[in-house]
């Protein structure tokens, strides 16, 4: 560094002079300063001398240096409050410290009044898609299944500065322009450091190392120094950088993307983790492309993910990380493993028993490590991609009928509605708005609030897998044709649109609870009793009192609902009492929006961070171990679900109390109850007429029939797989059930391939397991399951099929129905003669 520019320098930061270690550092800078001086005003920057060159730049470098010491002063006061305010929970939430840890990391059903990491991540990322409508309902087109490839380019375009006159590509591409500025704020804001690039940045892209390796160095210096925009890279005169110089830069590019940045390390040196989080996103984006097209063919060369997935995986990333930030402060892998160290510290010194404590602080170290993606094991991709597969082809095959199963899903609805003293009555009214095809304002309406956004955004997450979109490399093409089977079953299935109209329902019930109750009431003016049970799902003094001044919106029918949007339309003159007011804003729609999503989960069942790691802990569907977990265990997150979040409500007063009973109960009946209409609807779905409920002279009917009933609507989910128990009409007994989707078809195929050979090498007749080969065959077959046309599609193709196969099978099928007591409305095996009425006459005898 030369004499000049560090005296430069040092007389910027008010110093006398600068030791070795600043001015090398400090160099670096400078030099850095001076060609990002250089790109805004190039001419400018060309007609000053050196010296003022030099001058500008110390003194841009002495600004930043002052503000990167601010700031790190207000990140380490941050992370001290942070930090306090966890040890706080730990000592004082009322549960084992080694407990509040674990409900710092995921929700539990039983109202301890913590709000957890991972639902603040989800209030981050539903607060960001619930303004990308356009962006989600119309780059995939009319069928949200195939994305829009035409409306995709223009949107490129308008991202890069170009006027195609589509009006919903520039919609879109606002949307995503306000989607990255206020991540990138959020993010700043919890003391993150990712620059404003504005015009300048179109996209985020997440290459493919093995793209790139495949494509070779040349390859990718080929495309890139054609698609690379050359006006963004000057030297620290102004000048543009040389071929060799960009030549040498992309080829440092291609080196960090296929080593994971290992070629940073130096020789010998070990790559820590638990790094500050702060620092993450916040590299340069050193490749600019110069427009659209250029992007859109390195994307598509060297890209990881597909358009919509990329901007989905941003989303998330950047949410996660967030909500990390926010609620660990600037290194939360450090921070959590302080935390668990004193949650260890604090239950020793209170008695706890080391198995009760050391497993509470396992579960918690878990979830963490899977929520961060810490120490996770990535396994073989082609594994995992095969697994992805084999998962989505079965919910194409045995999820069309799920809908019917899911009619349970009112029992828990109204359980929950009468445990917040929620109108019932106003509760149906909604869903049966929501479910209205021909009002698609609502729909938009519960989206833009961020209370439905997981149907509109993906076609799979209730029962699907809970990775089918993970995956997408050259072992994933499969996969990819898998995806795209469930995703149309289980849009024709209805069962998303199901989900989304349960979901948005039960939500805006709760919001118009909460629209006019804190201005009717002050928190002083509530008696303990409602002051407790609002402090036990998550709500404090604070948030009630920024709700009272919050302005609630109506929906389409002139409701009055509680919204998110109503909390940040407070004018900030009316906040600045309680502190700084974006701050006080954010803070109230986290414990608010939190609230309101943790309960929605309890209504309406769906698997998340808690049970999906009790499940699979920290295994990857690329090792043998998690491939083979994820398989046996597919469709059984609802019931496991079920069990852990109202199992825990149930018991959060003690397993001696009166409470486990007074809640199930009355929770198991209205399943039951809900389950005797789904058990009915699907045996005349399977082409069945109803089973009979009730018979004078057999009190063993009723019995029986209120069994299959309870097993059916959940109540009894430790005995049967709810989801896909009635995938099929072929007589799956419990060994499918125990084993899931893949046991149940390593059991099968190992019969039929060893006892075939036996029987062939022994001369004897293998009619019949021809005929389970077909069946097994049949049962693989995309949408052949479909809930309102799989009886149409047996009694007209499969059935005569299956009689060619095996021209006794029905025969034996119906022999077998009659011993059972039940009979058919459309006979199998008959075509279009074999339709009758429904007989409801035999359901009461």
């Amino acid at each position: 560094m030369k004499p000049q520019c560090e005296a430069a320098v040092a007389k910027a930061l008010g110093k006398d002079s600068l030791n070795k270690q600043e001015a090398t550092k400090i160099e670096q800078r400078v030099t850095k300063a001076m060609t990002a001086i250089a790109r805004q005003d190039i001419d400018k920057w060309r007609n000053m001398s050196k010296i003022d060159r030099l001058a500008a730049a110390s003194e841009q470098v002495a600004k930043d240096i002052q503000s990167d010491l601010a700031r790190k002063k207000q990140i380490l006061a941050k992370d001290i409050i942070r930090q306090s305010q966890n040890i706080e929970i730990l000592k004082n939430s009322g549960l084992a410290a080694s407990q509040s840890l674990d409900r710092l990391i995921a929700h539990n059903g039983d109202m301890s009044g913590i709000t957890s990491l991972n639902s603040e991540y989800k209030v981050i990322a539903n607060e960001t898609k619930r303004h990308m409508w356009n962006f989600y309902t119309k780059i995939k087109g009319a069928l949200g299944i195939w994305t829009d490839k035409k409306l995709m380019d223009d949107v490129a375009r308008e991202r890069f500065g170009q006027d195609t006159g589509n009006k919903v590509a520039k919609q879109i591409s606002e949307e995503l322009g306000k989607m990255y500025d206020d991540l990138r704020i959020k993010f700043n804001a919890a003391g993150g450091d990712i620059g404003d690039l504005g015009d300048d940045f179109g996209f985020n892209t997440i290459w493919h190392g093995d793209k790139l390796k495949d494509a070779g160095v040349q390859q990718w210096l080929d495309d890139a120094l054609k698609n690379i925009d050359r006006s963004k890279y000057v030297d620290v005169d102004g000048n543009p950088l040389t071929n060799d110089q960009i030549k040498e830069m992309i080829s440092y590019s291609f080196e960090s993307i296929t080593t994971d940045g290992l070629n940073k390390l130096n020789v010998g040196e070990v790559l820590q983790g638990g790094g500050k989080a702060t620092n993450r996103m916040s590299q340069s984006r050193v490749l600019h492309w110069k427009n659209a097209d250029a992007w859109l063919e390195m994307q598509q060369k060297y890209g990881a993910l597909p358009f919509v997935d990329l901007i989905d995986s941003h989303i998330d990333t950047m949410a996660k990380n967030i909500a990390l930030v926010e609620k660990f402060g600037s290194n939360p892998n450090r921070a959590f493993d302080i935390l668990a160290q004193e949650a260890k510290r604090i239950d020793g010194l209170n008695g706890i028993k080391t198995n009760i404590l050391t497993n509470g602080i396992r579960r918690a170290n878990t979830m963490y490590d899977v929520f961060a993606n810490r120490e996770m094991n990535q396994g073989s991709e082609a594994l995992n991609a095969f697994g992805v597969a084999y998962r989505a082809w079965n919910v194409s095959t045995m999820l069309g009928s799920a809908l019917l199963a899911s009619l349970s899903d009112v029992a828990p609805m109204i359980k929950l509605a009468r445990m917040h003293n929620l109108s019932v009555a106003k509760l149906m009214g909604n869903l049966v708005g929501e479910l209205n095809p021909f009002n698609p304002k609502d729909r938009e309406l519960s989206f833009s609030m961020g209370i439905a956004v997981d149907e509109i955004t993906s076609s799979l997450g209730r029962f699907a897998s809970e990775d089918l979109t993970s995956v997408y490399d050259r072992a994933s093409q499969v996969a990819r044709v898998s995806n795209t089977a469930a995703s149309t079953v289980m849009r024709a299935s209805l069962l998303n649109a199901w989900t989304r109209a349960t979901k948005a329902a039960w939500s805006k019930t709760l919001m118009n609870k909460y629209a006019n109750l804190p201005k009717e009431k002050k928190w002083g003016q509530l008696d303990a009793e409602d002051q407790s049970f609002l402090k036990d799902v998550g709500l404090d003094e604070r948030t009630w009192e920024v709700m009272s001044l919050a302005e609630p919106m109506k929906d389409g029918s002139g409701n009055p609902l509680m919204t998110t949007q109503s909390i940040l339309n407070i004018p900030d003159d009316q906040l600045k009492h309680l502190g700084n007011p974006t701050e006080v804003k954010n803070q109230a729609v986290k414990k608010y929006f939190s609230h309101v999503l943790d309960e929605q989960g309890m209504a309406v069942i769906e698997s998340g961070l808690r049970e999906r790691t009790r499940l699979y802990g920290k295994t990857h569907g690329g090792e043998v171990l998690g491939f083979f977990g994820r398989g046996m265990m597919q469709f059984k997150s609802f019931p496991v679900t079920f069990l852990m979040r109202h199992g825990t409500r149930a018991l959060r007063d003690g397993a001696l109390s009166p409470t486990p009973y007074t809640y199930m109960i009355p929770l198991a009946m209205g399943m039951g109850a809900m389950g005797a209409l789904s058990l009915q609807l699907g045996e005349i779905a399977n082409g069945n007429n109803p089973l009979p409920m009730w018979d004078d002279d057999e009190p063993d009917v009723a019995l029986s029939f209120m069994t299959k009933s309870m097993m059916k609507g959940g109540g009894m989910t430790l005995l049967g797989d709810i989801v896909a128990a009635g995938a099929d009409t072929s007589g799956r007994d419990s060994r499918d059930f125990l084993l899931g989707p893949m046991g149940g078809d390593m059991v099968k195929l190992a019969q039929l391939t060893s006892g075939t050979a036996n029987q062939l090498l022994n001369g004897k007749d293998v009619t019949s397991k021809t005929n389970q080969i077909y069946m097994l065959a049949k049962s693989k077959i995309p949408g052949q399951n479909l809930w309102y046309t799989k009886t149409a599609m047996n009694r007209l193709m499969f059935d005569d099929i299956q009689n060619m196969i095996a021209p006794d099978y029905q025969q034996k099928y119906k022999r077998k129905m009659q011993k059972q007591g039940r009979s058919q409305w459309w006979e199998s095996g008959e075509g279009l003669d074999g339709l009758n009425p429904v007989d409801f006459e035999g359901v009461v005898e």
